[in-house]
């Protein structure tokens, strides 16, 4: 769970931390990913899946549904003006859900 102030990360620092999530792309000020599923259920369903969890650790994605089965998923962290450990930590925790 992110602690509650965020500590600004760089884009190389962020990158280092994400070696274990290959998906994530650090670009510059925000992570993004984009995953596609089956179908317009199963998207929806692991979108409400990410909405649990970012509320539960206090950090909320911005969360983009398109097509009917394509999402992306961008965070970043306003007090810090782009990346910091809260985003990686939630960028772990969607990692988490993909494979469970």
């Amino acid at each position: 769970m992110p602690s509650r102030k965020p500590t600004a990360l760089s884009r190389a620092a962020a990158s280092r931390k994400l070696r274990r999530a290959p998906g994530w792309v650090v670009r510059p000020r925000r992570l993004s990913r984009e995953i596609r599923f089956q179908d317009f259920r199963q998207a929806m369903r692991f979108a409400n899946r990410v909405a649990r969890v970012a509320e539960k650790i206090g950090h909320h994605p911005d969360i983009t549904i398109h097509g009917y089965r394509h999402i992306r998923i961008e965070t970043h962290t306003h007090a810090t003006g782009g990346l910091s450990s809260h985003d990686v930590a939630l960028a772990l925790a969607i990692e988490n859900l993909l494979k469970s």
